[in-house]
Parts: structure tokens; C-alpha cells; sequence
């Protein structure tokens, strides 16, 4: 009975020094040289960045377009604001990264105009006021009716352009 006892004694820690054994070849495998078990965020930092997917690059085209036309819009607008207003935009609607509505307002009257880009080049395409039940055409055309589109709103709390739908 004791050697039995023993045999089992050392497959058992035979079989745990394997276990442990796999389980470090494994953790080499999965993480960079001089993480430790527990895990090190500085050496993360240090990596270069994975490159962009097609949507984070869409996002990205979605950023700059924005940025462009909070700071512009009073430029790209038809219309002057009125009661020595000032416009601001609150919505943007993507079409794709270079045709979009910017929805803007100056506390007193609401318009949306539709913009193509083109590089750095920003033009009118079409110009609407707010009708009955949806914008209604006043200029230009509206290459984008009934297309897909992409919402961004800015949220009040952080400042910040996020997508809604």
C-alpha cells in the first residue's frame, strides 16, 4: 500500500509539473518579453499602434469634417444668422466621409445645408429650411435624399461628437 501511495504521489506531481510547464509556454506564446504574470500597462504603451480598420478610419474622416465646419460655419452658411446671432452646428448626417447635412441653428432659427468634400475644399450642394414634417430643399439639390445616413451629436455632458446610430 505505501508504494502504491508513493506511485500516485509522484504521477500526480508529475502531472502539476506539466501542467505548470504548459501553462508557461503558453504564457511566452501570448505576451511580450519582460511582461510579468500580473501584467505591465507601461510596456503596452510602448507598442507602436495596431493599424486602423475601416470604420475607425471613416470615424476619423467623420472627426475632421466636423471640426471643419463648427469652426466654419458661419462662412459656408447661405444665411446670416439673425438678431446679431451666431450659428452653431448640433447635428451632422453622413452620407460617407465626403458628402454629409450639417444641421445648425442660432438659438432662433434652424437650416441644414449638404456639403461635399473634396480634400480640404468644402462646397454648398444644397440648402434647407425646416418644412411641415422634414427639411424642405430652398437651394441647390439633395444628392443624398433617401441614402443610409450616420448620425453625430454632440453630447452636452463631455464636449464631445459621438455617433447615435
Amino acid at each position: 500500500m505505501k508504494n502504491s501511495s508513493k506511485i500516485v504521489l509522484l504521477i500526480f506531481a508529475g502531472l502539476l509539473i506539466l501542467s505548470l510547464a504548459y501553462f508557461l509556454a503558453d504564457w511566452r506564446k501570448n505576451n511580450p518579453a519582460g511582461q510579468t504574470p500580473t501584467g505591465n500597462e507601461a510596456q503596452k504603451e510602448n507598442l507602436p499602434e495596431e493599424p486602423k480598420n475601416e470604420d475607425q478610419q471613416k470615424t476619423g474622416k467623420f472627426q475632421e469634417a466636423i471640426a471643419h465646419m463648427v469652426q466654419n460655419i458661419a462662412t459656408l452658411s447661405p444665411e446670416d444668422p439673425v438678431l446679431g446671432g451666431s450659428w452653431f452646428v448640433t447635428r451632422f448626417w453622413f452620407a460617407d466621409e465626403n458628402n454629409f447635412y450639417a444641421e445648425y441653428e442660432d438659438g432662433h432659427i434652424l437650416r441644414q445645408i449638404l456639403l461635399r468634400r473634396d480634400g480640404e475644399k468644402y462646397e454648398v450642394v444644397g440648402y434647407f429650411e425646416p418644412g411641415e414634417n422634414a427639411f424642405e430643399l430652398k437651394q441647390g439639390k439633395d444628392a443624398l435624399f433617401g441614402r443610409d445616413l450616420v448620425l453625430y451629436e454632440k453630447n452636452q455632458t463631455t464636449g464631445e461628437w459621438e455617433r447615435k446610430n
